[in-house]
């Protein structure tokens, strides 16, 4: 999940907990987290080998890097059991092979934290137009799940809970409904924010730019001034107020479940996460696209009321609206460098 929109005006925040003093945004740039020399020979080791608790250096990023951009949680290292090891080895191994290449070719390392904020996180190292390296963060904490368990615990994540809706996701079939499959789901999309970077979909979050003049941005995308909206908000009037992982924090009630999706259709985006931001509609579109489309995994979002079904929701890319996204990406697999 990228939770970062630094194309918008950065701002500083004080945490008391940490007792870090107005981070800022060149300080992350430089830090030394994002350096290719802190991932010597990570590249040479065998795929399944580059995953490791995160280091002290990797978590003093992320704090930081949470206390820029608002986030509460005070990240910590945390080592993984052997199931959870097999587990996400599993669910690389599994991956289709235009994704474990660029695993191999731009992935330093997976690292393994609690209390990140988010399921899971993606940066890109310092100059990275030269080296199109960057590495992920999971949260361990957050990965107990079952897939369609853990899809619809974060499908829910944008609404209070007060009131007769919910949604229940379904990415899995029953006999495959396991924490291995989640991984793969959340790793895809991770690995999605990559590949967009490496590709120059999307402007760089470091260094930002007119969506428009980039050829998966341009299709949803635009600036109204020094914003960057979507080319829907005129009708997904809903859109600016949604966001993961907020649960009772948020301002939408669960009762608005059912408006926010009949908006969501009007639109071309994947799934409702692909409309927060113009990066993660490329990541959920990537990883929808490879787990519907190539892999013929389901997914699936059902609105119930009062734990009866009154609404299924799939993903765009399989109508005519999404058409163009569609195209663009079994032109962009194909073509996967």
């Amino acid at each position: 999940m990228l939770r970062r929109l630094l194309f918008l005006a950065v701002y500083f925040l004080i945490s008391i907990n940490v007792g870090y003093a107005q981070i800022t945004n060149e300080e992350l740039k430089n830090h030394e987290a994002r350096k290719a020399h802190s991932y010597i020979n990570w590249r040479q080791r065998p795929m399944f080998m580059r995953v490791s608790p995160a280091s002290e250096m990797l978590v003093d990023y992320l704090r930081k890097d949470n206390e820029l951009n608002g986030y509460p949680e005070i990240p910590v290292s945390k080592k993984c059991d052997n199931l959870f090891m097999a587990d996400l080895r599993g669910a690389l191994a599994e991956l289709p092979e235009p994704v474990k290449k660029h695993i191999r070719d731009h992935l330093v390392g997976i690292f393994t934290v609690s209390n990140l904020g988010t399921t899971g996180y993606t940066e890109i190292l310092y100059n990275f137009d030269v080296n199109r390296l960057g590495f992920i963060v999971l949260d361990v904490d957050y990965l107990k799940r079952s897939a369609n368990d853990w899809a619809t615990w974060k499908e829910n994540s944008p609404f209070r809970s007060q009131g007769a809706y919910r949604i229940k996701a379904t990415i899995e079939p029953k006999l495959s409904d396991n924490r291995k499959q989640a991984l793969q789901f959340i790793l895809t999309h991770e690995i999605g924010h990559l590949v967009g970077a490496v590709n120059q979909v999307h402007p760089n979050w470091f260094i930002g730019g007119d969506p428009e003049e980039f050829a998966f941005t341009k299709i949803s995308w635009m600036k109204k001034g020094d914003k960057v909206i979507s080319k829907f908000d005129h009708q997904f009037l809903l859109r600016k107020d949604i966001g993961y992982y907020r649960f009772d924090k948020s301002p939408l009630p669960s009762d608005i479940i059912m408006d926010c999706y009949r908006q969501l259709e009007d639109t071309d985006f994947s799934s409702l996460y692909a409309g927060t931001n113009m990066r993660d509609d490329f990541a959920e579109t990537f990883v929808i696209f490879v787990h519907n489309l190539l892999q013929k995994k389901p997914w699936k979002i059902e609105i119930l009321r009062n734990n009866s079904p009154v609404k299924t929701y799939n993903t765009s890319l399989m109508t005519d609206k999404g058409r163009v996204k569609k195209k663009f990406m079994e032109d962009f697999i194909r073509d996967l460098n």
